[in-house]
């Protein structure tokens, strides 16, 4: 076994493929797959529930297949010099790297011993779509995602086959939407949930693609982006309806640049106790906006030009969620729509009906 691959392809390949091993409990899973044939090199790395595979042409190349430490082979791969040639080689027991004068030897797996994943049969709809718009519509919902074990079903980001393609994440306290127009050959695709480490490693991949192939059924999902593939069993759960808890859309939003409240919250929310680490904000609407913020020991204000043509209303938002939801978004302007301190509010980027964000309102004092 032997090639020879520049540093920036060999990094390359090390980034996506390395950072998912785990293999405190099983040491295989620790392990990066090294496989060189005519055409390159090929990381493969898993966690028994999502499989991540990058390849590269490589000079040089004998055949030739080893298992080693992923951590450890990404740190030196990324400390070489980015013009600089790495030479790999099976060595006995060893697998060394080199790079100038720099070495590194590695204790080595059987490569027969790697787990591989079973997709065959698991895969029954297959469809292309534009890579930016997957990662647009996974990149920015998975922030909304639940991190509780017991609501598993909502800990990912829901793809739903509909009148377009809709993305959903949520976890109870906001909600983030993202839609597009269906792709083709999406007939009868079931609606699947993508859990949060895969959904991250397929919108890192696509996003950078001009087209990614995407692969599902009911247990799994395969998307591949030119030399890289992200495969990945799903959530087994039912989604809740998340449209019950979608706000009607008011006929007189609040219109606010983006950047300006988005500093004027995140200024705001640092008047939160070090250890409550409260964040409820203030927020009362009229002429222009006033945000406040108070903790045991400062309370925080600032204000903002807005146009608004609805009475005047106070309401608390938790600061966290609110600036995720602005973040979410990169337009100028966003709107968002308020129906009174007690009902979720609806934020979308001006003139854009088709992708939201939701955020539940906090109880505060008003008066």
């Amino acid at each position: 076994m032997k090639f020879t691959l520049s540093q920036p392809a060999f990094a390359a390949l090390a980034e996506h493929a390395c950072p998912i091993v785990n293999g405190r409990v099983i040491p295989i899973l620790g392990c990066a797959l090294v496989e060189t044939s005519s055409e390159g090199v090929r990381l493969t790395a898993t966690d028994m529930d999502m499989m991540v595979s990058a390849s590269a042409g490589a000079e040089n190349c004998k055949p030739g297949a080893v298992c080693v430490d992923a951590q450890r082979l990404r740190d030196f791969v990324s400390g070489c010099h980015s013009g600089s040639q790495i030479e790999g080689e099976l060595t006995g027991e060893k697998f060394v790297l080199r790079s100038g004068r720099a070495r590194a030897n590695f204790n080595v797996l059987p490569a027969d011993e790697f787990p591989r994943f079973d997709l065959a049969g698991k895969l029954t709809h297959r469809f292309e779509m534009p890579g930016k718009e997957l990662a647009r519509l996974l990149g920015e919902t998975i922030w909304a995602a639940s991190t509780e074990e017991t609501r598993y079903y909502l800990r990912g980001v829901f793809l739903e086959f509909g009148e377009r393609l809709y993305a959903v994440a949520t976890d109870g306290h906001v909600l983030a939407m993202r839609s597009m127009a269906l792709p083709n050959d999406t007939d009868g695709a079931p609606n699947v949930i993508i859990p949060p480490a895969a959904a991250k490693a397929i919108a890192s991949i696509a996003t950078h693609a001009e087209s990614v192939r995407v692969s599902l059924g009911e247990e799994m999902i395969c998307v591949e982006a030119g030399d890289f593939t992200v495969a990945s069993k799903l959530v087994n759960g039912t989604y809740p309806d998340w449209r019950r808890v979608v706000p009607s859309f008011s006929a007189k939003p609040a219109v606010l640049e983006r950047e300006a409240l988005l500093r004027a919250v995140k200024l705001v929310s640092r008047s939160a106790d070090a250890v409550k680490k409260t964040r409820a904000l203030k927020l009362e609407f009229g002429e222009g906006l006033a945000l406040s913020g108070a903790g045991d020991a400062a309370e925080f204000n600032d204000e903002i030009d807005i146009s608004y043509r609805g009475k005047p209303l106070a309401i608390g938002f938790n600061g966290a969620y609110l600036a995720q939801a602005l973040e979410s978004f990169s337009g100028e302007a966003v709107e968002m729509h308020m129906v009174d301190s007690g009902s979720p509010a609806l934020i979308r980027e001006e003139g854009r009906a088709e992708d939201f964000a939701i955020v539940v309102p906090m109880r505060i004092a008003v008066n």
